[in-house]
């Protein structure tokens, strides 16, 4: 299944990347004292919770009340209005003092082909010959296949299945190697990696066909395309905010191929979309994460057989493996118009207007004022199956937080200009990374194969994957109230971009 769609995201956030002013002063980071709620969990009278139980009043957190306390129950009722359990208490916050983010090279590992027969499956990694490998990812042999029956040896043939997860488990075809000098800054835009010039390596001990025979400069003349001997991190040509360091591959010239992507080339990104309980329209999405005990790499979608009765129901039944609600499905693709160069267009005011109850028209205009709980700065216009359900209607739900009317929409319209601002203007591998409560995402100039990766601020690796195209979304929910994070996207061996992100 393909279907065409703009990137709206995306362009929103090269709007955004375009007007931002380069700040002076690092930007404060806070942390929710308080957290999601999870039953089963215990201690509910030591912190507060800021979401997940049921009834909680808006921009309340709430503790559990101190008579009950002392009793310390595993499992508790989850109704915040019940007096009885719970206490309101103020939503508290605490800065995150500046950590200095210590910088890695990634170099690779030295997988090979996997061949069987070969019988020496533990002592080696695998880049290549197994099946089912997922693009940009090395395997290893699991051993537990050894510690689960002591005495056993390797197997001299073996299944060749990556993903057959009893034998092979997912490993990074690079090693992270900490960078001996001085830490990086988080608000810096510039590298501590000292970039290596052809004078301090044997060019000739180095395959001209790698790209290390590149990186360190060699073969490099004096034609026009100078020498990979500055800085490999410089500084983006859209300017970051002072949370964010983007950084460009290189300051070579870009060849051919790696030249910007026109607005007319089409690129590929995920048609289904995370489950969120609540938010109805169930019947018009397939699901790629969100619903208990998904099969990893398969959606979901909701059986035909009940889409008559519950296709426009706000509460269903969320268990992906209960087939009288759920059916797995493709994980297919759409297409989608990559994000345009900033330089070749401006923003125009939409005309969005102050929502008036009962004033009607509701599908024809978005609004910038007088809905409930809108958020400063934000625009919202009614969700496409209300638009189609609700033209004559005069009395709507006028909350923009209730995802079965209202939806964010942008208050600017794009307008092409005639001729670009500065067509030959280079752009930065990475243009924008921005997260919010539940997702990351990546908005990139080129559609090459990139790797994502999320750490804690002690270098621990928490989260990898790899993605081409040039939009990239990850479900980030995981990370919320956990503390700063820091995201690094590589390409092959070189860090393009990085960011410290703080999820609520």
């Amino acid at each position: 299944m393909k279907k065409f769609m703009y990137s709206s995201m995306a362009v929103a956030l090269l709007a955004a990347a375009a007007v931002a002013q380069e700040s002076t002063e690092p930007e404060a980071i806070y942390e929710d004292d308080c957290v999601a709620f999870v039953n089963g969990l215990g201690n509910y009278g030591e912190t507060c919770i800021k979401s997940g139980l049921l009834h909680m009043a808006e921009n309340t957190c709430y503790t559990m009340n101190a008579d009950r306390s002392a009793e310390n129950p595993k499992w508790i009722n989850n109704d915040a209005s019940q007096t009885w359990w719970w206490t309101p208490v103020a939503c508290t916050k605490h800065e995150v003092p500046p950590q200095p983010i210590i910088e890695y090279t990634y170099e690779p590992k030295g997988c090979i082909a996997f061949e069987n027969g070969t019988g020496d499956y533990d002592q080696h990694c695998y880049s290549e010959g197994l099946l089912n490998m997922a693009e940009g990812k090395c395997y290893v042999f699991n051993t537990d296949r050894l510690s689960d029956y002591p005495g056993a040896t390797v197997p001299t043939w073996i299944n060749n299945i990556a993903t057959e997860t009893w034998w092979w488990v997912e490993t990074e075809c690079f090693n992270a190697i900490p960078v001996s000098s001085s830490s990086v800054e988080p608000t810096s835009s510039s590298s501590s990696v000292t970039p290596v010039s052809s004078a301090d390596v044997d060019c000739s001990q180095l395959d001209p066909t790698d790209q290390e025979y590149q990186d360190r400069g060699c073969g490099a003349s004096s034609s026009s395309v100078e020498p990979a001997s500055s800085a490999d991190e410089s500084s983006s040509s859209v300017a970051p905010t002072s949370s964010e360091t983007v950084v460009s591959s290189s300051s070579v010239a870009p060849t051919s191929s790696e030249t910007v992507v026109s607005s007319s080339s089409v690129e590929y990104q995920d048609a289904c979309i995370t489950y969120v309980h609540g938010a109805g329209g169930y019947a018009d999405n397939c699901y790629k994460a969100g619903l208990t005990g998904m099969k990893e790499g398969v959606c979901y979608k909701l059986n035909p057989a009940r889409v008559a009765e519950y296709g426009n129901s706000l509460y269903i039944n969320g268990t992906a493996y209960d087939t009288y609600w759920w059916e797995e499905t493709e994980c297919a693709q759409v297409e989608v118009i990559p994000p345009r160069d900033p330089n070749t267009y401006r923003l125009e005011d939409k005309g969005c207007i102050a929502y008036e109850h009962g004033a009607g028209n509701y599908t024809k205009n978005c609004y910038n004022a007088g809905l409930t709980n809108m958020v400063s700065g934000k625009c919202y216009e009614l969700i496409p199956a209300r638009k189609a359900d609700q033209v004559n209607a005069q009395y709507i739900n006028p909350t923009v937080t209730d995802p079965y009317w209202w939806q964010e929409t942008l208050c600017q319209d794009t307008v092409l200009l005639d001729q670009p601002a500065n067509p030959s203007a280079p752009e930065p591998k990475v243009k924008s990374i921005a997260a919010d409560n539940s997702s990351l995402s990546v908005v990139s100039a080129a559609a090459d194969v990139k790797t994502l990766r999320v750490f804690d601020m002690n270098g621990k690796l928490l989260h990898s994957e790899t993605f081409t195209g040039m939009v990239k979304d990850v479900d980030f929910a995981k990370f919320a109230g956990k503390g700063v994070r820091l995201v690094r996207i590589t390409s092959g061996n070189k860090l393009i971009a990085m960011k410290r992100v703080s999820v609520r």
